[in-house]
């Protein structure tokens, strides 16, 4: 079957808010501003590619920017269970393509390959939804872009606290997996796994709340101190936040 079967050009009403809070065409200053950092950042198709990881939702949000601007927001499901953000036209992940018709209409199909579906709906940008065994597991928005260029936010290594990891949109349940998943994904220099020691929580003379997690590499014998900022998903009062918390696998 041919990659594309047939590509129909169709009217579509006025999305929602943007599901993600991210807009195509915003600058990477904004979105960090919003969302906080990303877990990794790597090139992607001629730009960069920020993932982000919603341990709320369990899902993972992945932002591709090019010369600085959001050029494509797509976002897919940890699990076929995930608490998923729906997209502005209130298409989930895990709805059956009899669903999503329902409420984008008719579309252009491309054809299966190897069990995957894609639904394509044009109008103020590309929207592409991902089908395997009969239901979503991946949505795509795809816009252009503004000319010129835009100055990418730098990166915030972690340490020391000067450099905190900006953390959004989680709470006290859900943070430490987000912190945990990153963790995971930045290991020690050498390749090998950090093992995490401590967990200590400090709100600081400035109103900001900080996560220092303390963790060790091979052989045990180099410690390094991650610093995450959590002011923003942190409701409790200064005083309930404790001070030099062990951590105990």
């Amino acid at each position: 079957m041919h990659a594309l079967a047939m590509a129909v050009l169709i009217a579509t009403s006025a999305p929602n808010p943007p599901w993600t809070d991210v807009r195509i065409g915003e600058t990477m200053k904004q979105v960090r501003a919003k969302l906080g950092d990303p877990l990794t950042v790597a090139p992607k198709a001629g730009g960069m590619m920020s993932l982000y990881y919603t341990a709320k939702n369990s899902a993972y949000l992945v932002i591709v920017e090019r010369r600085g601007f959001v050029a494509t927001i797509s976002i897919q499901a940890i699990s076929a269970g995930a608490r998923i953000l729906a997209d502005p036209y209130g298409v989930k992940i895990g709805a059956t393509e009899e669903q999503v018709m329902s409420v984008r209409g008719k579309s252009a199909m491309v054809g299966n390959s190897d069990g995957v579906q894609r639904l394509l709906y044009f109008g103020h940008a590309i929207w592409s939804y991902i089908f395997r065994k009969g239901v979503v597991v991946k949505i795509i928005e795809e816009g252009k872009i503004p000319n010129g260029s835009s100055a990418m936010s730098p990166e915030h290594a972690g340490t020391p606290f000067a450099e905190a990891i900006v953390v959004k949109g989680e709470d006290a349940k859900t943070l430490p997996g987000w912190e945990n998943t990153y963790i995971s994904l930045h290991p020690c220099h050498g390749g090998s796994k950090r093992r995490i020691v401590q967990r200590e929580s400090i709100y600081g003379v400035t109103g900001t709340a900080y996560d220092r997690i303390t963790t060790t590499c091979a052989g045990k014998s180099v410690r390094e101190a991650l610093w995450f900022d959590v002011t923003a998903d942190w409701s409790e009062p200064p005083s309930m936040r404790p001070v030099a918390v062990p951590f105990r696998s």
